[in-house]
């Protein structure tokens, strides 16, 4: 596997953004564009967990 950048946020910062979609630059190699990263986040409206 090969880095390929890195980039901090929280949940909130995306679900707080506009139609939940966040994007930013990628970082963590010094000289060098890593690209950047979109993050979407969707609500389940049921999303229960079953035991078996």
């Amino acid at each position: 596997m090969d880095f390929l950048g890195q980039m901090f946020c929280t949940l909130g910062e995306i679900v707080g953004s506009p139609a939940s979609r966040l994007e930013k630059p990628l970082g963590g190699i010094p000289g060098k564009k890593c690209g950047t990263i979109i993050l979407t986040a969707e609500e389940l409206s049921n999303c229960r967990v079953s035991k078996l």
